[in-house]
């Protein structure tokens, strides 16, 4: 590639083309702006193995992800207006999803979308990835979000999309810019899939060895000792937290950095190094809330998230295996457990939190309606199997490794999505 210098002309571009590009609107290039409508009845028309109905949920970045919902012919007929062909491009249009877009693969023949999904169909010279690119661009994403309408600014009407501003190359370049574009994203879903499919193994695995469907020996041969049931109160106590909100902290300095309970369902690993994360600090003058320096957490501490608007987030927890001398404490809807006398190696108490069975008893323990929670004294009576120390080793080392390949591949799928948005930038005007 070669770098331009011109007026409406990409920073980064192929060498064997040159001249302007040309301004357009989308309603140059397309021949249909247009959305869809739910079928009357809604969701109970829904049936499985017929034809795919798009809801906004299943438009990706990039990417559709259909999850089975359809309707049947006779419904399909009678929607004609929001029926999708390959390669037409799909742009939310409300909600929090708004400008989230991609195209219909060449494999789906027969579908249709609901009204929150906006049709785009392009005339024949013009390439739907290349204009999809666009869309998606941070260029794109800046002229929908100011082309909003409606009092809570979250939706777009279509004439506001007919007016959308674009520039395009010829037809040729184009098809070179979206090829390009493609095997980018064809890395990045090869790469999400195989990050999928370690989750799954790991998932597997942990399931066989927490229920004792996979066992463990000695150098000798010989089976570790047999797991005691306990309940978690016998063999962990509670560590104070402070209930500091999110005013109360910041991320430019102070001495005492704090988890809060946000971050657990959002960011930081089960697994959690002080070193590979970025908390914030409390607030000089909100440091006197800490009472005693017990509350300072320790390797091998866990931290459970106990509140949470989603039940499958519910007692979500992280356990800090690292801590390298800095001083951290707990904060907002929080609950420490520490290991009284020793029963636990450091990292095994995050790998049991995220078991099946821990899980099972955690959100049938969890009270509240629009917000869940879970009390200490729940916490306290959960039912864990804990294996002799040596295994519990074992098995720590075992699934980390595991862990740590599924880390890697999302950093290398974070890079190539950083290098696309880079490109996107440079390639496009």
């Amino acid at each position: 590639m070669r770098i331009n210098r011109l007026k409406h002309v990409p920073i980064l571009r192929f060498p064997e083309f040159d001249g302007e590009w040309v301004e357009k609107r989308l309603c140059d290039v397309a021949t249909k702006i247009g959305s869809g409508v739910t079928p009357k009845g809604g969701s109970e028309v829904y049936i499985e193995n017929q034809v795919p109905f798009i809801r906004s949920q299943n438009v990706l970045n990039d990417k559709l992800v259909l999850d089975g919902v359809c309707i049947d012919e006779k419904t399909h007929n009678k929607m004609k207006n929001s029926w999708v062909k390959p390669n037409d491009i799909l742009l939310n249009i409300t909600g929090g999803s708004l400008g989230r877009s991609c195209l219909i693969p060449t494999t789906i023949i027969k579908a249709n979308v609901n009204q929150h999904v906006c049709i785009i169909r392009l005339k024949k010279e013009y390439a739907p990835k290349y204009f999809q690119s666009l869309i998606a661009s941070h260029k794109g994403q800046t002229q929908l979000i100011r082309s909003q309408t409606g009092s809570g600014r979250e939706g777009l009407n279509f004439q506001s999309l007919k007016m959308f501003k674009l520039y395009a190359p010829k037809f040729d370049e184009q098809q070179k810019i979206a090829a390009f574009l493609s095997a980018v994203d064809k890395k990045i879903e090869l790469l999400t899939k195989k990050k999928e499919l370690l989750e799954q193994y790991k998932k597997g695995v942990m399931q066989q060895i927490f229920t004792q469907k996979i066992h463990f020996k000695d150098q000798n041969g010989n089976p570790y000792p047999t797991w005691q049931t306990k309940r978690l109160g016998e063999v962990c106590e509670y560590i104070s937290t402070n209930s500091l909100s999110r005013n109360d902290l910041n991320y430019e300095s102070g001495n005492i950095l704090n988890i809060h309970y946000g971050d657990i369902h959002t960011k930081l690993k089960s697994l959690f190094e002080a070193n590979d994360n970025i908390l914030p600090f409390i607030n000089a003058e909100k440091e006197d809330v800490l009472s005693s320096p017990t509350q300072f957490c320790k390797e091998g501490d866990l931290i459970i998230a106990d509140a949470s608007e989603d039940l499958l987030d519910i007692g979500k927890s992280i356990e800090i295996i690292d801590i390298k001398r800095k001083k951290i404490v707990a904060g907002l809807h929080t609950v420490v457990l520490r290991d009284i006398n020793s029963n636990f190696e450091v990292g095994f108490k995050s790998l049991l939190f995220s078991t099946q069975n821990i899980r099972e008893q955690i959100q049938k323990n969890a009270q509240g309606i629009s917000v869940l929670g879970i009390s200490k004294k729940a916490i306290s009576r959960l039912k864990i199997q804990l294996p002799d120390k040596v295994e519990q080793r074992i098995i720590v080392d075992f699934v980390s490794k595991i862990i740590r390949q599924i880390d890697d591949i999302q950093s290398l799928i974070n890079s190539t999505s950083t290098f696309k948005k880079s490109l996107l930038q440079k390639m496009l005007v």
